[in-house]
């Protein structure tokens, strides 16, 4: 990365820190999810001019391991649907599993706190294109987000 993103990758740092501290972390946890708002519809507005968007290019499926976070997992899979439209499959340890609510996404219910391991490997084992992107929970895509010039670049 350079250039016009590093201001913005070392911001969403500091803040992501000083959030995850003591005592302030309500505040912080707010400023944060706002800057990831900004930068999204500054990005949405970019994407828009382009004509980007959501893509499925058909051999790929990304994945996603969560535990009791689900707030921060629809933000992410709201994310995704802005660029990708392929298969989705989550693996959920969480006590109560978050229903899938997004469309072509599926949910592997795990028993309770399985872990990430398990839940990765439970992932890959769902899979059934040839390529697979692996995310976390609290990753945002932003709607510039090319997926085509992933598959391309792993072609």
């Amino acid at each position: 990365m350079g250039g016009r993103h590093d201001w913005q990758g070392k911001l969403k740092q500091r803040i992501s820190r000083v959030a995850h501290g003591s005592g302030r972390r309500p505040v912080l946890q707010a400023a944060y999810g706002g800057l990831i708002a900004a930068e999204s519809a500054v990005a949405s507005a970019w994407a828009g001019r382009r004509g980007h968007g959501p893509v499925d290019p058909g051999n790929l499926t990304l994945v996603v391991k969560t535990f009791e976070r689900p707030a921060v997992l629809e933000r992410m899979l709201a994310s995704v649907r802005k660029v990708f439209s392929g298969p989705v499959i989550v693996a959920d340890d969480s006590r109560t599993p978050a229903p899938p609510r997004e469309p072509n996404t599926r949910v592997l219910a795990l028993p309770f706190d399985t872990g990430i391991g398990a839940g990765r490997n439970a992932l890959l084992a769902a899979v059934e294109t040839p390529y697979v992107f692996m995310t976390d929970d609290d990753m945002v895509l932003l709607p510039d987000f090319d997926v085509s010039r992933i598959v391309a670049y792993l072609e």
